[in-house]
């Protein structure tokens, strides 16, 4: 609760803390670009691009006390996509961070910056051969023996 101007108080929800509080600054700053910067990104990319208010509050925190608004929410299909991003970002000079589950305890993947969420697309690790070397041969010489 708060009170207004005429001393009554009044209710605020959860959405308008965080479009208040912390989102006021930077939705001033990037809310002219916003548009012409999701048409940016939707060009370039086959994953999704979220520049709402609804998805940026969703991605304004973390497991930390810490809210950030972001400029966007990218959720990139692969390295291309994350490529295209970096591109899109250091063409306008915005920071860019990257985000998996969230779990982040002292505010890291909270920040006012375009944030590519990995989570949804790319979330595999790819299973790779691995061959171990015998005890006192180094693993260049494995390599060299079994070509590339």
């Amino acid at each position: 609760m708060r009170g207004n101007a005429t001393g009554d108080a009044t209710a605020v929800t959860h959405g308008q803390a965080a479009e208040g509080a912390v989102g006021r600054a930077a939705s001033n700053v990037f809310a002219a670009g916003d548009a012409e910067l999701g048409r940016a990104l939707r060009a370039r990319l086959r994953g999704g691009v979220r520049i709402d208010p609804g998805a940026r509050a969703l991605y304004s925190t973390d497991a930390s006390n810490y809210r950030q608004l972001p400029i966007a929410v990218v959720n990139p299909r692969d390295a291309a996509d994350v490529e295209a991003t970096l591109e899109v970002c250091r063409q306008r000079g915005l920071p860019v961070l990257s985000r998996g589950g969230g779990t982040s305890l002292a505010g890291q993947t909270c920040n006012t910056a375009v944030v590519l969420d990995f989570s949804r697309h790319m979330n595999r690790i790819p299973v790779r051969r691995w061959r171990c070397a015998p005890p006192g041969r180094p693993a260049v010489f494995e390599q060299a023996d079994t070509g590339p």
